[in-house]
């Protein structure tokens, strides 16, 4: 039996190592988005369906979505790094030692 949790972990897992997976004939889209969703995981799993060539097989509402969702985390995160690379000149420029953490 193909769960929808292993699912999601071996779209994630395709999306880091690109080891193809496949999706189960009578997947549920609308709860397995919600997982994505749930997990903050979604455009991981994106990237993970376009890496195994899947994205095929994927309803095309769901696929907006999950192309929305891979779109959005790009721009937030080059966002996030812009104001980075400001802050950690600024800090520099005052000669001010630094180490970013997530948090």
């Amino acid at each position: 039996m193909h769960s929808i949790y292993t699912l999601l972990i071996d779209a994630i897992r395709c999306s880091m190592t690109g080891k193809p997976f496949s999706i189960p004939e009578n997947l549920e889209w609308p709860v397995f988005v919600r997982l994505c969703k749930a997990h903050s995981v979604t455009p991981l799993v994106y990237d993970g369906l376009q890496k195994a060539g899947l994205m095929e097989n994927v309803p095309e509402d769901i696929q907006k979505l999950l192309s929305n969702s891979y779109i959005t985390a790009i721009f937030r995160d080059s966002q996030l790094e812009h104001t980075r690379e400001q802050l950690e000149k600024k800090l520099e420029e005052a000669k001010v030692s630094h180490i970013f953490l997530k948090g």
